[in-house]
């Protein structure tokens, strides 16, 4: 692999960070055959530390936090997040959408909050959007 593919794929490599207790969204085992065609590699990581490394690591297009039963939750998650890399895209899956959660999370500036229910093709095409990779490339 060139350097430069590498730095193509890595920048397109989404982190999708959910609770050691859940199995991740209900979609998850489909999420390459959504993300693959928006031209993301999804990545996962089932721990606050495991997100912590990966986040430092560098090389994310962006992170999804899913917030679930874990022992650090999606916001406190998130403030790591941002106390690392101030400008990672970020956003949050939760069923939690009461005022105070969503304006935490938009304090915290998350591109957006969805619900768990959200299909995979969904959340890979306001991905693919939001940091205008074109259709096709994966």
């Amino acid at each position: 692999m060139t350097t430069e593919s590498y730095l193509w794929v890595s920048r397109r490599r989404v982190l999708l960070a959910y609770g050691e207790q859940g199995d991740g969204p209900t979609w998850l085992h489909d999420a390459d055959a959504a993300f693959g065609p928006s031209g993301f590699v999804l990545c996962q990581s089932r721990t606050g530390p495991e997100t912590i490394r990966r986040i430092e690591e560098g090389g994310l297009a962006a992170a999804v936090v899913v917030e679930d039963q874990r022992a650090i939750d999606g916001l406190s998650l998130l403030r790591i997040i941002r106390s690392i890399d101030d400008a990672l895209p970020c956003w949050l899956l939760t069923h939690d959408t009461r005022r105070q959660t969503l304006e935490t999370a938009l304090s915290l500036r998350v591109m957006s909050v969805f619900s768990h229910a959200i299909e995979a093709s969904e959340l890979a095409d306001a991905l693919r959007r939001r940091l205008a990779v074109p259709d096709g490339i994966g």
